[in-house]
């Protein structure tokens, strides 16, 4: 399922499964705030800056601008930016850097990456006793997930609870749905099972007024700090490059045929968030790169760059490429009959 499609049918399971209109805030979204302290924006990683400043909320802009991490990021915010400026300026930074990072996809790159002193704060915000439904996701591995779900209220009070999971299942009935009751301070813990071994699982879960949601990703996102090179043209002179090396699954001159297709073996180690292609090409030529049969960019490497070695990095929203297979193809788009593609000099994955 594509992003895309996992967003609407979260959005519909919100939708659905909350009755009144009046329903609060997402039950974690409150503790967000205990994670922005223990966060380093001192490397250029993009999806941690990108990560970072999602969790920023309008109750933490004023502190968190003071601190000086915002505008180590967004240098050019204005002094005295509002905090809708300062969304906007978030947005426009995530597509400079093309990420796309939800605010769930953010907590959980921090809650399976800072380490558990570091959550502590966060921890105890999340199992305070302070009204809403809230699940922590604990205990993550290849398999599955604990999902802590937690109700607090009013004393003698209680609430019907639905979780739905999207990428599993709960192992104790195989169904991707469960309904309970929980009395105002319960807590009901359960194991979900993931779909395939590595699969991300998301969770929503309703009692009535109250909502959250979680999400699991296995293996942790430990992102690497420099980038790798993949591949190099052994003799770069604008007509012998990549195309016609061995690493090539076509191939193929890249003067008479419109695609090319590589397979690369990612580093163990740790996770990357996207490719970045060197090349040049005499005129502009729209191109297609995609990531494992993943559009990544519908119009990429499309410069005029004469004798010039430009660089395009693209990033496949808010995957992380982890050790493995990794399969990278390049096609030409709307060539009007001309099949030239760039002349590609190198292919390196980037933190």
């Amino acid at each position: 399922m594509s992003r895309r499609g996992l967003r609407v049918l979260i959005a519909l399971m919100l939708c659905c499964l909350t009755r009144d209109v009046r329903a609060v805030e997402d039950g974690t979204s409150r503790c967000d705030a205990a994670l922005l302290p223990q966060i380093d924006i001192s490397t250029e990683t993009s999806y941690l800056r990108v990560a970072y400043l999602e969790l920023v909320d309008a109750s933490s802009y004023g502190r968190e601008r003071k601190g000086g991490k915002i505008n180590a990021i967004i240098q050019d915010l204005p002094i005295g930016a509002s905090y809708s400026e300062f969304s906007e300026r978030r947005q426009s930074y995530a597509r400079e850097v093309r990420l796309d990072v939800t605010r769930e996809e953010a907590r959980s790159f921090f809650r399976q990456s800072l380490t558990a002193e570091q959550l502590k704060a966060w921890t105890q915000c999340i199992t305070a006793h302070t009204p809403g439904v809230r699940v922590r996701m604990r205990d993550d591995d290849r398999d599955g997930v604990v999902a802590e779900v937690r109700y607090d209220e009013g004393p003698g009070l209680s609430r019907t609870v639905s979780v739905q999971v999207v990428g599993g299942s709960v192992a104790s009935s195989g169904k991707a749905s469960i309904s309970f009751n929980l009395p105002h301070g319960g807590m009901k813990s359960l194991y979900l099972r993931r779909s395939d071994p590595g699969a991300t699982i998301r969770v929503v879960v309703n009692a009535e007024v109250y909502s959250d949601h979680a999400l699991s990703r296995w293996p942790p996102p430990v992102l690497c700090s420099a980038p790798s090179l993949l591949r190099q043209a052994s003799s770069y002179d604008r007509g012998e490059n990549l195309a016609g090396d061995a690493n090539s699954v076509t191939g193929a001159d890249p003067s008479k045929v419109p695609l090319l297709e590589y397979a690369f073996n990612v580093p163990p180690g740790c996770a990357y968030t996207g490719i970045a292609i060197a090349y040049s090409s005499p005129e502009i030529r729209h191109t297609q790169v995609l990531i494992d049969g993943e559009n990544v960019h519908a119009s990429a490497l499309a410069e005029a760059t004469g004798e010039t070695v430009v660089t395009d990095t693209l990033r496949p929203g808010a995957r992380l490429m982890h050790a493995g297979y990794l399969r990278v193809t390049i096609r030409r788009i709307g060539d009007h009959g001309r099949h030239v593609i760039p002349y590609i000099r190198s292919i390196a994955l980037v933190p």
